[in-house]
């Protein structure tokens, strides 16, 4: 992915209707799974994390991204635990 999108991606996906509409979408389809509150929730590919405060009001988020450009921007957003990773061989966190 063109490094500048990443930026650009951070600064519309908390207004811009594609991203606002997806997250509804998600947000109905993970709401009525039934998750426990203590729910592990696991977003491999996080970009720059723009699904992380819809994702967390369904449990525990931790989230992965390979890109060293996105990666600092989802961390900034202080929503669960962030960290470089990428499927299916490099997922930083253990059996928690």
């Amino acid at each position: 992915m063109d490094p500048k999108a990443y930026q650009q991606m951070a600064d519309l996906e908390d207004q811009h209707w594609w991203f606002l509409g997806r997250r509804h979408i998600l947000s109905r389809v993970i709401g009525s799974l039934s998750l426990p509150p203590s729910a592990y929730i696991l977003e491999a590919g996080c970009g720059s994390g723009g699904n992380l405060e819809m994702l967390s009001r369904f449990g525990k988020v931790w989230a992965m991204e390979k890109s060293e450009i996105a990666l600092p921007l989802a961390q900034a957003r202080g929503i669960g635990i962030v960290a470089e990773g990428e499927l299916p061989n490099r997922i930083p966190f253990g059996s928690q």
